[in-house]
């Protein structure tokens, strides 16, 4: 299918509106306000005044929905876009029921800034065709006319898909007693509970979905799956579950996010855990999932070919045993949830061909690759990069091992900041004090509106640390981005652009005993690494270079059709999620909803956001496999 163009960021432009301070404001009832806002909202539908229903919101102002009822992942921006979105699909969607809820986030009032103000609320809904449970919030700003009157106004509306009617998704013990108590067998075969199990699953098994890759997304939208009573599996390459993060990617590697925002549908951290998680903790909390939830998954298998049977409507799969090689094992399934690595995929370690490669005499690595600090002993070590696995790595090898030198090499100015100043700008929403599914709602607004909060919270919290920002750039040798957009590091540099200190490295950096070198990787020398940084030229001693670079990226649909993967005529329909980007909406193209195939779904990605997708993943399975999946709403 034609690919979704994508745009820069730099192009994605939210205007917030004015809400300067008003006579009465430290009086308002919040409660008050959010339930006439809620029930002149649903009358106004109900009534299909589609003038009125225009009036509630203002000029600027954002629909972001997930599924409810344009069935994808859309943001429209605009009150006249949005209106017409909303009038477009009442009669086929038939929103309705809306009653304000506190079980999702409480009603509060928040004064940002001087010019901004806006009112939280959330609300409940149904929808027809099909019956889904839904659940949205309003951001509602008071605007006042010539007389000093206040009217609430929708600035931001923000809707999401609870459930289907009829297909829930059951909590883990409710499940399972079911299981239990009806003496039905959930099996069927399928092996359930074991992390390490070794063998393919049974022959001529027929599915609702196979999900494939059981890492963190796969196992996310296995949860949901399994929950609604949908028949699936999942299958993983590696011989273990949760390998990727245990054992592929780099050993000093520490999980920046907390563990209540790290944790998987259905399955909180147990409390244990540490806050930030090493990876193999995070591995070995993979397993106990797998066992507490008895999923069905099967690592040490890989998929050799998928192709669609058109007239059956129904994937064709080959899938090899990667363990005891040369078993194979064919199944059915009609859906495919791909959960693999194309967002970073550790296998693909970008490292740069430089000049005179052959005159170096040293040992040449990435990041993804290092396991321990001995190999670097007694040797000038060079780290080309200064994200995050840099710092790890860095760290790693000089407070456990014992180098000679290192020195890490710094191309351009990056937003670097103290944990402490990263904690209070992203992570407040996921400090465990409200509901996961709660914390999953804020997150999810438009992100046009992100890239504006996030760039005025992190020039503010910068600004209050000017004196560490100073002694880093001047005694540490940092170049320092201080207006930093944090949605540019997420989309356009893969998560990079940006570094958190969770290892404290830059005490060692102070301290003198890993350098700071300025300057772009040119060539290599017999002794080293040839820098160039502002028109000079510097030669890094090294024994050893280590990139802590990216990765390669990947284009999907055509690496799926020449490996064998999926048929070509299926391939070709895919749109290319490898090619990492934003639409005009600042949505990315192709995943977790209109992948190009219809029944294929792009789940995975990024594991802060896999809890959710799951839900969103499995919703359209389920409308699929009963049969009453809507056509998405139409896009230009």
């Amino acid at each position: 299918m034609p690919d979704r163009a994508r745009i820069a960021v730099k192009d994605l432009v939210a205007t917030f509106p004015n809400v300067p301070r008003f006579d009465g404001e430290d009086d308002i009832d919040p409660a008050a306000i959010s339930k006439e806002a809620i029930a002149k909202f649903g009358n106004t539908l109900a009534r299909e005044d589609w003038e009125v229903f225009s009036s509630l919101f203002v000029g600027e102002s954002w629909f972001k929905d997930w599924l409810t009822l344009t069935w994808d992942k859309r943001t429209i921006s605009g009150s006249q876009e949005i209106v017409e979105a909303w009038r477009d699909l009442y009669p086929s969607r038939r929103p309705r029921c809306f009653e304000p809820t506190a079980n999702w986030m409480p009603t509060t009032y928040k004064r940002s800034s001087d010019e901004l103000a806006y009112l939280t609320t959330c609300f409940t809904f149904s929808t027809e065709a099909p019956d889904c449970r839904c659940v949205g919030t309003l951001y509602l700003v008071p605007i006042c006319d010539e007389r000093g009157e206040v009217e609430w106004k929708i600035w931001q509306l923000v809707t999401m898909i609870i459930e289907l009617e009829g297909s829930p998704f059951r909590e883990p013990q409710n499940r399972l007693q079911e299981h239990a108590s009806s003496g039905t067998n959930e099996d069927d075969g399928i092996e359930r509970g074991r992390p390490d199990y070794h063998g393919l699953p049974p022959p001529n098994l027929s599915l609702d979905a196979l999900v494939v890759g059981a890492g963190t997304g796969g196992l996310n939208s296995l949860i949901m799956l399994e929950s609604a009573g949908v028949k699936s599996l999942a299958v993983e390459t590696t011989p273990s579950i949760g390998d990727k993060w245990g054992k592929i990617r780099y050993a000093p590697l520490i999980l920046q996010n907390p563990k209540f925002q790290m944790q998987l549908a259905q399955s909180p951290v147990p409390h244990e855990f540490p806050q930030y998680m090493p990876a193999k903790d995070f591995q070995r909390y993979h397993h106990l999932t797998v066992e507490k939830l008895r999923l069905p998954t099967y690592p040490g298998v890989s998929v050799e070919k998928t192709h669609f049977d058109k007239q059956k409507q129904r994937w064709l799969v080959q899938l090899s045993d990667e363990v005891n090689k040369g078993q194979t094992v064919s199944i059915e399934c009609r859906n495919l949830v791909l959960c693999t690595s194309y967002y970073i995929n550790d296998l693909r370690p970008a490292i740069p061909k430089l000049r005179d490669e052959k005159l170096f005499g040293g040992n040449i690595s990435h990041t993804s690759s290092y396991r321990s600090p001995d190999p670097y002993n007694d040797k000038h070590v060079v780290v080309v990069g200064i994200g995050a696995s840099g710092h790890d790595v860095a760290s790693d090898i000089v407070r456990k091992g014992a180098p000679r030198s290192l020195t890490m090499v710094q191309r351009s100015p990056m937003c670097i900041m103290d944990w402490e100043a990263m904690e209070s700008l992203y992570f407040p929403t996921f400090d465990g004090t409200m509901p996961i599914h709660a914390a999953d709602m804020v997150g999810a607004t438009p992100l046009a509106v992100k890239k504006v909060n996030f760039a005025k919270m992190a020039i503010s919290i910068l600004e209050a640390r000017r004196e560490r920002c100073d002694e880093l750039e001047h005694k540490g040798n940092y170049m320092i981005n201080r207006t930093p957009c944090f949605v540019t590091c997420l989309v356009e540099k893969r998560a990079g652009g940006y570094y958190p200190d969770q290892t404290r490295a830059f005490d060692l950096v102070l301290a003198g005993k890993i350098k700071i070198a300025r300057g772009d990787a040119k060539a290599y020398t017999p002794d080293g690494l040839l820098i160039h940084h502002e028109g000079r030229e510097e030669n890094l001693k090294a024994d050893a270079v280590i990139y802590a670079t990216a990765y390669e990226a990947e284009n999907i649909p055509e690496s799926y059709a020449q490996t064998g993967f999926m048929d070509p005529e299926s391939a070709s329909m895919l749109i290319d999620v490898g090619k990492f980007g934003i639409d005009k909406e600042g949505e990315h193209p192709g995943y977790y909803t209109d992948s190009g195939h219809p029944h294929v779904f792009f789940g995975g990605a990024s594991p802060n956001l896999a809890r959710m997708m799951g839900r969103i993943v499995a919703a359209q399975v389920i409308a699929d496999v009963r049969g009453v999946a809507p056509k998405r709403y139409r896009r230009e």
